[in-house]
């Protein structure tokens, strides 16, 4: 955040507001920081102002879930998750044995679960590619991110990730279904005529019935696609 350009005094009092008393933490620590430029250099100058300014601050105004009384860590709990290693995973003032494991990000686009099915499989093979980018560190449109400093490699700790969304399931399983119901109509109609043939003992006449059953269902079909109603699950 450009905005955040704390000065020593302003660190003192942060330090006494949020009763930070170690010996080893004083304002002067501090005096090599450089504020207001991104990505912010030094373990001590990033958790000052993420750990102990930007997650105890209130949640922006301009986020769409904002209401009154909630800070950005009680927001933002739910989305990130890291585990105690045991031993320091950082140095400097402010030394942690957490170690960031697995985040959630939400993304908001356009697609719907009433889209084509075909389309939806493939926005699933583009977040595949997505994906698959960031795993292997591959660039993307850009190397470099709006304030042209280089995208850093994956984090090994980092490297799994997985693409998951309810809609992605519906459109495979529409195309599943849809293939069974061609499948099952071939079926129905070989056994219909199985049947009509030992029923009336007359092969030519189960045949013609078997034609007139299989172009009822190709009008329904045509009609369907015509109307431009798609064909999904209620009509297979």
């Amino acid at each position: 955040d450009s905005k955040a350009r704390p000065n020593t005094s302003d660190i003192e009092e942060i330090l006494l507001e949020y009763n930070i008393t170690a010996e080893n933490i004083t304002a002067e620590i501090f005096d090599d920081c450089e504020f207001g430029v991104f990505p912010v250099e030094g373990d001590h100058c990033f958790a000052l102002l993420f750990s102990i300014l930007w997650l105890n601050d209130n949640l922006p105004t301009s986020n769409p879930d904002y209401a009154a009384g909630i800070d950005n860590y009680d927001y933002w709990k739910e989305y990130i998750w890291a585990k105690d290693m045991g031993e320091t995973s950082s140095t400097g003032p402010f030394p942690s044995t957490l170690e960031l494991k697995f985040f959630i990000v939400s993304v908001l686009t356009e697609a719907e679960v009433t889209d084509d099915f075909n389309d939806g499989m493939i926005y699933f093979d583009d977040w595949q590619d997505y994906i698959s980018r960031w795993s292997n560190n591959m660039d993307g449109s850009s190397s470099v991110d709006k304030n042209g400093v280089s995208f850093n490699d994956t984090p090994s700790s980092l490297e799994s990730i997985m693409v998951t969304a309810g809609g992605f399931s519906y459109f495979f399983l529409q195309e599943q279904i849809l293939n069974e119901a061609y499948i099952g109509i071939a079926i129905s109609l070989a056994l219909a005529f199985v049947i009509l043939t030992l029923a009336t003992q007359n092969w030519i006449m189960s045949l013609y019935s078997v034609i007139v059953i299989g172009c009822i269902v190709v009008c329904v079909m045509g009609f369907t696609t015509l109307m431009g109603w798609k064909l999904g699950i209620i009509e297979a």
